[in-house]
C-alpha cells in the first residue's frame, strides 16, 4: 500500500483507517494509554501502520488536554565528553527515581543548534530544562523560549539569563593547581586548552594568571584551539618554539590526553622533563603511568544537584529567586606533577581542598559553606 502524506501530516484517523481499528485503539497503542487491553496482534498491526505512515503523536495537544508530559530536557555540549556523560547519567537517575523521562540532546558547542534544540524541546512540552550552555559571545538569544518553565544551568551560567545554576569555582581551582606547580619550584608554567569563549575555560585562565602574577611570574597562556584535537599540536608548538615550559596545566581531561600524546611524540618525559597537572579527574587517572594530578570536578554530584533543584521547582517545593550552588573541587595530587607516591610525599604537597575563605570572593556575592562540602551562593 502506498501513502502520499508526508510524515507529520498523518492524523490519528488516517492510522485507524489504514489499520482497520478505532481511533481510541490507535491512541492507546501510540500513547500507551491505560484502559481496555489491546491484543498483541492488533497492537503489532497498529505499530506497523504508524511506522509505514510516519505518524507522530501530537504531544502538544495531549498536554493541552491537561496531562503532564512527565519529561524533562537535558542539553549537553558533547556526548563523548566524560564530564557530560557522567553528569547526564546522574540527571537521568534522579529523574527515573521520580517517574520522569529525560530527553537528551547535544549541541556540540553550536549556539544555533542549541537554539533549535530548545525550541524542539519546548514543542515537546518538557516540564523543565537542564542546560550546559554552548559557548557564545553575547547574551543567550533563547531567553524568551526559556520563560515559563524551570531552567537550571549546569557547569556554566546561561549568558544574560537568570536561572538556578550548579557549578564549581573554576577560578579558585585553577589558582590552586597552578600554585601547586609553583610550590614544586616551577617558574615557566604554561596553560594549554581550547574554547576561550567557554565560561569555565575563561575562569580557569583567570585563576592560572592569578597564581602566576601573585608569584611574580609571566603567564604562558596558549588557549587557541577550536577543539580538543588541537591540544597536542599546541603543546608541540610550545616546545618547538623554544618556549619549553617545565610544567603545564591542561584545561580538561581531553586536553591532558593531548598533552601526553605530544610529550611522547617529542620524547619529553613526564614529570622528569615536563610536570603535568590539569582538570577533570577520571576513574583510571590513578592507574596510568605516571598517575595524573588532576582537579576532581564532581560531575555526578553536579548532575544530581542540578536535577534536584529542577524537581524542587517542578514539585512546588521551592518558588524563590534563582539560586547558585558552587561545589568544592579538590586537587587530587598524584605523580605527573612531580610528587612522589603518597606514602613518600613531603608535607605541603598533598591534596588541597577549597575552603570557605578561598571561595568567598566579592564578585560571587554571599556564599554559604554547607556541611557536605558544597558552597551555596545566597545572593
Amino acid at each position: 500500500m502506498q501513502h502520499s502524506k508526508r510524515p507529520g501530516t498523518v492524523t490519528l484517523r488516517d492510522v485507524a483507517k489504514a489499520a482497520g481499528v478505532g481511533v481510541m485503539t490507535v491512541s492507546r497503542v501510540s500513547n500507551q494509554v491505560p484502559g481496555k487491553k489491546v491484543s498483541d496482534a492488533t497492537a503489532a498491526r497498529v505499530r506497523a501502520v504508524i511506522e509505514s505512515l510516519g505518524y507522530e503523536p501530537n504531544h502538544v495537544a495531549r498536554n493541552l488536554r491537561g496531562s503532564r508530559s512527565g519529561v524533562i530536557g537535558l542539553i549537553i555540549t558533547q556526548v563523548s565528553d566524560p564530564f557530560c556523560a557522567e553528569c547526564a547519567r546522574a540527571v537521568e537517575a534522579e529523574a527515573r527515581a521520580l517517574g520522569y523521562v529525560t530527553m537528551l540532546v547535544a549541541s556540540d558547542e553550536d549556539p544555533a543548534l542549541e537554539e533549535r534544540q530548545i525550541a524542539i524541546l519546548r514543542q515537546r512540552q518538557v516540564e523543565g530544562l537542564l542546560i550546559i550552555p554552548a559557548s557564545r559571545k553575547g547574551p543567550h538569544p533563547s531567553g524568551a523560549r526559556l520563560e515559563g518553565i524551570p531552567v537550571v544551568a549546569v557547569d556554566r551560567p546561561i549568558a544574560g539569563y537568570k536561572s538556578d545554576s550548579v557549578m564549581i569555582y573554576n577560578r579558585a581551582s585553577a589558582r590552586q593547581v597552578t600554585g601547586h606547580l609553583i610550590a614544586h619550584g616551577h617558574r615557566r608554567i604554561a596553560l594549554v586548552g581550547y574554547g576561550a569563549r567557554i565560561h569555565t575555560v575563561r575562569e580557569r585562565i583567570r585563576g592560572y594568571r592569578d597564581a602566576m602574577i601573585a608569584a611574580g611570574l609571566d603567564p604562558i597562556v596558549d588557549v587557541i584551539g577550536a577543539d580538543a584535537s588541537t591540544a597536542a599540536e599546541q603543546m608541540r608548538q610550545l616546545i618547538a618554539a623554544g618556549v619549553k615550559p617545565t610544567a603545564v596545566v591542561g584545561t580538561n581531561s581531553m586536553v591532558v590526553h593531548g598533552i601526553i600524546q605530544a610529550a611522547r611524540q617529542m620524547r619529553v618525559e613526564i614529570p622528569g622533563d615536563l610536570a603535568l597537572a590539569g582538570f577533570d579527574d577520571f576513574p583510571w587517572a590513578g592507574f596510568v603511568s605516571p598517575a595524573l594530578t588532576l582537579v576532581h570536578q564532581p560531575s555526578a554530584e553536579i548532575g544530581r544537584r542540578a536535577a534536584a533543584m529542577l524537581f524542587e521547582r517542578l514539585r512546588g517545593e521551592f518558588e524563590g529567586p534563582p539560586r547558585g550552588v558552587l561545589l568544592a573541587a579538590p586537587l587530587i595530587v598524584r605523580e605527573s606533577c612531580g610528587c612522589r607516591p603518597a606514602e613518600e610525599r613531603p608535607p605541603g604537597l598533598d591534596a588541597v581542598h577549597l575552603t570557605g575563605s578561598e571561595l568567598g570572593r566579592p564578585s560571587l556575592g554571599r556564599l554559604q559553606v554547607l556541611g557536605n562540602g558544597q558552597i551555596e551562593r545566597l545572593s
